[in-house]
């Protein structure tokens, strides 16, 4: 039992807010309710040393502590379980106050008037989940423990029946609610902002940085365009340093005038002031201001910039302990002013968009729960809609206005449903507050506000800057929306008016600026953009010209340049080249194809697969080498993704032109990929010859980098121990050439392949050397197709070496990037090993669920590799299981397949299936599996899925 502290005792005391009122609003629940919070409390003050020695029923709590740390400590982990706690559907909070002072035990209560009643008072001026400290017992609690928490600094305050002021904090700490009104003692700091009765979401850093600024600065402009949350993040600043400014904080809210004189009219009745007997209402203020220490918030002045820069500007000069926030749209550019952008809350990376509870720690999912589950209870956020609800987010910029509108949905539509529908957002998104200004109602009326208070110049250069997608470089918005109005040297100015009004952003990479706008106010300005304006022409035009600059010989810098470029402006390409192929433009053939090389170059293939079968559906009579060369690419395009039919067909249909044409170059490079396609179909001695016939029609042709492509596929092809010499030959004298050209990425690519070709062979200090130093290249490239195989490769080499946890890291890594970018060969090939370590693990009904799945997703144009190994591994499930007729089957039936279609399997899975085969012919008679491999002597590649789908199910 805890021996009661006495002499100097640190004391908590806590108490429900608004009690009574929760037990009226509550009768059916509260008693447990409060129980429940009675024992929270006493939980958390016995795990930290603590000794609770009164309470009043179960609506208060006084505790003693030895030490400081301790009641700190207490007091936090209480407040973190009642912020969590699911169950505290009465939205019960709690109050507490910390003070250490003199007080002895006498058996029952203490003995310590002053320190008793100091924590009382301490208590009583806190808010429902705040915890307030007084110096005393800061001082103490950082002493014992310096990182136990932050202690936000209120200044000396008075309060009743304390002679004397206290200096107390709030404590701080990750998890605790932050912000709360002016605390409640008898000097609390005077002020008029409106109280919220909404939840304040996020903006930390923001609320951080503002504060820090408002240290060194006595006038602080907060801008960004509408709806991105100024006023709400004034007030709450408001509310945040209230406790600094002795006189208070006040704030003039301004969006409902219209006329510049009546601005001190409604500073003035902000601060309830009057003018008599005739006063000047200006001199009124100032005088009043004086000699005051007071945080003045001029709310939505953008409509009134050049008279709130007047006043703003004589009050600053006039009145040294005042300071002013003022939110707008656009700054005052006024001396002294420091201004603070004010961001859209944070979006979901990537990574984190399928993922419901790592999307909850994004600003713009949590306000957009917070609010949505305020009008519809039952909403939650789970794995199925958390991809819909971060591309949500995205489409809508973050802005808080935004996310409150698309939110109220919630009510009658899904998260999904939502998504579908914000390609008409001014439709969908309405329906604010009735009590918000009009232009706060909607998206529409938001935008409206900043487009009418545009000159005509500024309106034009805006409606034309909506043709860009992702950002645009000054260069490109001089020679794309100059003309008809505008002259080329006019457009940087009408930007920066433009950036000052908060309806365009830029940003800084590499030493370039680009600028942008918010989607929501890019859609806006596209709708005031004719369809037939010669605008869009100019954009398919300039991007064309870019799309034009590599050629495929070129070395590898001038490539990555070129890369680089298009990477900048993607998004642009893609609009331009979608308009231009809808469009039957001139060159869209031209663009398409260089294009959807791009993507192939960044291992992009499913981008690129699709860019070209809608150019071969558009436009059926394009040029002749431009239809060839697109059949050719398309072909090697749908060998990667399975569709091995549609393959052969395409590659041929490019390959007969260049013959009939006598094209010996395009000749030989399309026998070389009809030979990577019968390869992938499993056709090896076919996909050598062709390879052997492209490399023999390249003799005495001066095309280095396509003899060197030709070699490294010859390379690969290459079967068997006898032929290692040869094809690390080939590989070499590829290596040679690709370094001589300056092709950096395809020696990163050789380098892999010879990895491959000593991982096969059973050298694994090679391959690993080779894999590493590959991959190393390759992330400098940022080839993703070849990182996802190189990673699938070094899982394999791992596992090869008994490295499971090694293996699947890099297992796992592959599929992320397979998935993301749509590389099934390798994402299949992936699943399957992770399959294989599962049965390692002893994980085998794990094990079993990924090799059926992988077989029955398997079809005619799936890799063959996937089937056989699904059934491999579905041999050793069995195998495992003791069942070992099936499991002699399934070996045999992939062993059957697999001398059909004669896969280079790797050494470590020959050993396997020879380690596991002459086990079973242990267990089962020769005359038995003889019987078994009689059974399926006759079966072919089509059936075989069929045959094992139907054994297992047996």
């Amino acid at each position: 039992m805890i021996t009661p502290p006495s002499g100097t005792v640190t004391f908590l005391f806590t108490e429900i807010e608004d009690s009574a009122k929760l037990s009226q609003d509550n009768p059916d629940i509260i008693q447990i309710q409060l129980i429940n919070c009675f024992e929270i409390i006493q939980k958390a003050v016995k795990a930290n040393d603590g000794f609770l020695f009164k309470k009043s029923g179960e609506e208060a709590c006084c505790c003693a502590f030895e030490k400081a740390s301790d009641a700190v400590k207490a007091a936090v982990s209480a407040q973190l379980y009642f912020r969590s706690e699911k169950n505290n559907t009465a939205n019960i909070k709690v109050r507490m106050g910390i003070h250490t002072g003199v007080a002895e035990w006498e058996g029952k209560d203490y003995n310590g008037y002053l320190t008793l009643a100091t924590v009382q008072r301490i208590m009583s001026s806190a808010y429902g989940e705040q915890i307030l400290i007084s110096a005393s017992s800061v001082s103490k609690a950082a002493e014992q423990n310096p990182d136990i928490a932050e202690f936000r600094d209120l200044g000396m305050r008075k309060m009743k029946d304390i002679k004397n002021p206290v200096k107390l904090f709030q404590i701080v700490s990750k998890g605790l609610r932050q912000d709360f009104p002016p605390i409640k003692t008898i000097d609390e700091r005077l002020n008029n902002l409106p109280v919220q009765v909404s939840s304040f979401i996020g903006r930390e850093k923001e609320l951080t940085e503002i504060k820090k600024l408002l240290t060194k600065s006595k006038l602080l402009t907060l801008t960004g365009p509408g709806g991105t949350g100024k006023t709400r993040l004034s007030i709450q600043t408001g509310y945040e340093v209230a406790d600094e400014f002795e006189n208070g904080v006040f704030i003039a809210e301004l969006a409902s005038v219209n006329d510049p004189p009546q601005i001190l009219n409604v500073i003035a009745d902000a601060l309830n002031l009057k003018a008599s007997g005739g006063a000047d209402i200006a001199s009124v203020i100032t005088d009043f201001l004086k000699e005051k220490q007071l945080l003045l918030i001029l709310d939505n002045c953008e409509h009134l910039v050049s008279e709130c820069a007047k006043i703003s500007n004589t009050l600053l000069h006039s009145c040294q302990d005042l300071k002013i926030i003022v939110s707008s749209r656009e700054l005052l550019k006024i001396t002294g002013e420091t201004s603070f952008h004010v961001p859209a809350l944070t979006l979901p990376e990537k990574r984190d968009r399928n993922n419901a509870d790592t999307l909850s720690q994004y600003e713009a999912v949590r306000l957009f729960i917070d609010r949505a589950v305020s009008v519809n209870p039952d909403f939650s956020v789970t794995n199925e809609n958390a991809p819909a609800l971060a591309e949500l987010c995205h489409q809508i910029d973050g802005l808080p206005l935004a996310i409150e509108l698309a939110a109220a949905r919630i009510k009658f539509l899904n998260v999904e449903k939502i998504l579908e529908n914000i390609s008409n957002r001014f439709k969908l998104l309405t329906g604010g507050s009735r009590t918000a200004l009009p232009r706060q109602k909607t998206l529409r009326a938001m935008i409206d506000w900043s487009y009418d208070l545009l000159q005509e110049k500024e309106k034009l250069l805006f409606t034309r800057l909506s043709v860009f997608s992702g950002g645009w470089s000054l260069e490109a918005a001089e020679e794309i929306c100059s003309g008809e109005g505008i002259e080329d040297f006019e457009v940087l100015d009408l930007m920066s008016n433009l950036f000052d009004k908060s309806l365009l952003t830029s940003k800084e990479t590499d030493g370039v600026k680009r600028f942008n706008m918010l989607e929501s106010i890019r859609q806006y300005s596209l709708e005031k953009l004719d369809p037939s304006s010669a605008i869009y022409e100019k954009h398919f035009n300039y991007f064309f010209r870019l799309s034009c600059k590599f050629e495929g010989d070129a070395e590898y810098g001038l490539k990555e340049k070129w890369k680089k470029e298009m990477d900048t402006d993607e998004d642009n390409i893609r609009s331009a080249l979608k308009r231009g192929l809808e469009n039957s433009q001139t060159h869209s053939a031209k663009f398409a194809i260089n294009v959807s090389e791009y993507y192939e170059i960044k291992g992009y293939y499913s981008e690129s697969y699709s860019i070209l079968k809608n150019l071969i559906e558009i436009d059926p009579e394009m040029e002749g080498d431009h239809r060839a060369k697109a059949f050719l690419n398309l072909g090697f395009l749908a060998s990667q993704h399975d569709e091995n039919e549609a393959a052969e067909k395409y590659v041929r249909k490019g390959l007969d032109y260049f013959i009939a044409t006598g094209n010996r170059v395009k000749t030989a490079d399309a026998y070389s990929v009809l030979g990577i396609v019968c390869f992938i179909e499993g056709n090896i001695t076919e996909a050598i010859r062709l390879t052997r016939k492209s490399l023999n029609m390249l003799e005495g042709l001066d095309e280095k980098l396509l003899e060197a492509n030709v070699k490294s596929n010859l390379a690969a092809f290459t079967t068997g121990d006898k032929e290692t010499a040869e094809t690390i030959k080939l590989l070499d004298e590829a290596l040679g050439i690709y370094k001589t050209l300056g092709q950096t990425d395809m020696a990163a690519k050789i380098l892999i392949s010879k990895g491959g070709k000593y991982y096969q062979d059973g050298d694994y200090v090679n391959a690993e050397i080779c894999f590493n130093e590959g991959l190393s290249e390759l992330k400098i490239i940022n080839d993703q197709y070849t990182i996802a195989t190189t990673l699938y490769n070094l899982g394999n080499l791992n596992f090869v070496l008994n490295k499971y946890s090694e293996a699947e890291k890099y297992y796992q890594e592959s599929m992320i990037k397979s998935r993301e970018f749509g590389f099934t060969s390798t994402y299949d090939r992936t699943y399957i090993k992770l399959g294989e370590i599962a049965l390692i693990n002893t994980e085998t009904h794990k094990a079993k669920e990924i090799f059926v799945k992988c077989l029955k997703s398997f079809n005619k144009n799936s890799e063959k590799l996937k089937l056989i190994l699904s059934i491999y591994g579905l041999g050793n499930y069995y195998f495992l299981e003791s069942n070992y007729e099936l499991s002699a089957k399934l070996f045999l039936i992939a062993e059957k397949i697999n001398n059909e279609v004669k896969f280079k399997l790797s050494k470590w899975r020959i050993e396997e299936n020879d380690r596991i085969i002459t086990a079973l012919k242990k267990e089962i008679s020769g005359k038995r599996f003889d019987i078994l491999n009689d059974e399926i002597r006759d079966l072919n590649l089509d059936d075989a899925k069929e045959v094992a789908l139907n054994l297992i199910q047996q």
